[in-house]
Parts: structure tokens; C-alpha cells; sequence
């Protein structure tokens, strides 16, 4: 038998029905007494709907911890700690650091993990992190950040290899103004000579396949012959 003392969201509900109920009846009469009763009750059938959404809501709360599995504290008695978000992370210090953010598999930890690579990357086996890091799936930030570390870290070949990957057949239609960009930003802004690496590459036999693709880049305006640098920021 049910506690009527401590009634469910049930009964609360079924109380404020009834409240209403009478208040409709009493609002069908144009008295000051049945106004005055119909606001009383109306006053109850608020008072019990309130308390039966507290109920519900807490019944929902017992049933998510109860569907929670417990967890095994092991022997030791140690829960493990959750990762924690890339924002709360410390920089990578180290390649190691680098390459395990990388792979954890989300586009904000490997961009965190790329970022390393900007100022390190040395030698065949970061070229082959960074090539591809240029094409992560999913998201572009990534990629950006591995272009500017292949034109940092490796000048001419990483552009032609920026040139390579914006000349695929499965680039995304964005893709491909996202890493002009990076030219564009790097050759205005950070003083990177990007149009002279871009002029090796219309050049030199070994970039012959992105020739064409380089010439085209030479022609735009931000990549202009008196352009580098130009928005670089000077201390006052």
C-alpha cells in the first residue's frame, strides 16, 4: 500500500486535475465568493504540479545512476583520471608528447600535437607525420597547421608537397582556399619567401607535375613580387 503521506507525481498530478476541475466550475459563476474560490484552487493545482515535475525529475535522476555502470576500482582502490580537455593541457614538450596528441584521434588534439612540429620537425620521419597531418580527415585546422610546418621546416618541399595535396582528386572544395591562405599569411605577414620557393618550383625538373599549378599561384595579387612582408608587424 502506497504512502499517502509522501504521495508520487502520480497522485500529484491527479490532485492538481481535480483542483482545476472544481476552479473551471467555479469560474462558470460570476461571484466574488467562486472567483475568489476558483483562484484558491487554482493555487493548489499549481502548488501540486510543481511538486509532481520535482518527483519526476528526481525519479529521472535514479534511474540514470542506476543505469551507470559501476566502476572496478581494482585492487589498488584507484579510479582512473579522465583526460583531460586539450585546452587544460600543457604543450607539448617533447616529440613524444607531440605524437601521442596526435594520436588520441580528435582534430583539437592532433592540431595541438602538430603545433610541436612547427618549431622541430626534422628529418623523413616528422616529414611523413606532417604530410599526413596536411590530410587529416574531417577538419581543416590540422592540415593548416601541417602546411606551415612542411614550409617552415622543409622550404621548397614543403610547399611543392602543400602543391601535391591541393592538386588531388579528393580534395574538398574549402581545402584548397584554407591552405592558400597559409601561403598568403606566412608570405604577407610572417616573411617567409614563399614566392621564391614557389618560383624554384616553376623551374627546377624535379617540381615539373606543379609547374603549372605554381605560375598560377605566382600570378595572384597577395603573392605579388613586392608583397612579403608587407603586413609584418614592427615594434614600436
Amino acid at each position: 500500500m502506497s504512502d499517502t503521506s509522501n504521495p508520487g507525481w502520480v497522485t500529484r498530478t491527479a490532485f492538481a486535475a481535480v483542483a482545476l476541475t472544481g476552479a473551471y466550475g467555479f469560474l462558470e459563476e460570476t461571484t466574488t465568493r467562486t472567483t475568489i474560490a476558483a483562484a484558491v484552487l487554482i493555487g493548489v493545482a499549481a502548488f501540486h504540479l510543481i511538486a509532481a515535475f520535482k518527483l519526476l525529475r528526481q525519479d529521472a535522476k535514479a534511474r540514470t545512476a542506476a543505469a551507470t555502470p559501476a566502476v572496478d576500482l581494482g585492487s589498488a582502490g584507484a579510479v582512473p583520471a579522465a583526460t583531460p580537455r586539450v585546452s587544460e593541457r600543457a604543450a607539448a614538450q617533447t616529440r613524444d608528447e607531440a605524437v601521442a596528441e596526435i594520436d588520441r584521434g580528435d582534430w583539437a588534439s592532433a592540431k595541438a600535437g602538430l603545433r610541436w612540429f612547427i618549431e622541430n620537425a626534422t628529418g623523413e620521419q616528422d616529414w611523413l607525420i606532417l604530410t599526413e597531418g596536411l590530410r587529416f580527415p574531417t577538419n581543416l585546422a590540422p592540415r593548416e597547421i601541417a602546411a606551415e610546418a612542411l614550409i617552415k621546416r622543409y622550404g621548397t618541399d614543403g610547399v611543392y608537397e602543400c602543391l601535391r595535396y591541393l592538386d588531388s582528386d579528393d580534395l574538398e572544395g574549402n581545402a584548397y582556399w584554407h591552405i592558400q591562405s597559409v601561403f598568403e599569411e606566412l608570405y604577407l605577414v610572417e616573411d617567409i619567401p614563399i614566392r621564391t620557393m614557389l618560383l624554384e618550383i616553376s623551374t627546377a625538373a624535379k617540381y615539373n607535375d606543379q609547374k603549372a599549378h605554381a605560375d598560377e599561384l605566382l600570378d595572384t595579387h597577395n603573392l605579388s613580387a613586392d608583397g612579403q612582408g608587407v603586413l609584418k608587424e614592427t615594434t614600436q
